[in-house]
């Protein structure tokens, strides 16, 4: 069982959900290409390089400038996530919690739902 969080382009246009809808079925149109998500991406993998076994799109494949999907499993520590979601918000990244389909720039500090409980503030 993992936690999932979708992080894209600032720059995606239109409702989020449906952007990650596209994605999920291969439509790498959706999400505009972006420098930043290949520096979140690498960001991601400095700080967890075990992570890339948990993160899609794999390596350079197609869409790996557009979009991260990681699939967190449940006991990688609080402390890991929050600062993944900390570097997604450096760098004006998007958010997207398909488990309380959420979106938003990255949270400083998540307070409620899902991710909120998983970190302890909710």
């Amino acid at each position: 069982m993992s936690y999932d969080v979708w992080v894209l382009s600032a720059a995606a246009e239109g409702d989020v959900e449906r952007v990650v809808d596209r994605l999920e079925d291969g439509d790498l149109d959706a999400a505009p290409p972006d420098p930043s998500v290949l520096r979140f991406r690498g960001a991601v993998l400095d700080l967890r390089p075990e992570l890339a076994e948990v993160m899609e799109p794999e390596g350079t494949a197609d869409g790996a400038d557009r979009y991260v999907a990681l699939h967190i499993p449940w006991d990688t520590e609080p402390a890991v996530v929050e600062r993944v979601l900390e570097l997604a918000r450096e760098l004006g990244l998007l958010v997207h919690d398909p488990q309380e389909e959420t979106e938003a720039a990255a949270p400083a500090r998540p307070r409620r739902g899902l991710l909120g409980r998983l970190l302890g503030r909710g």
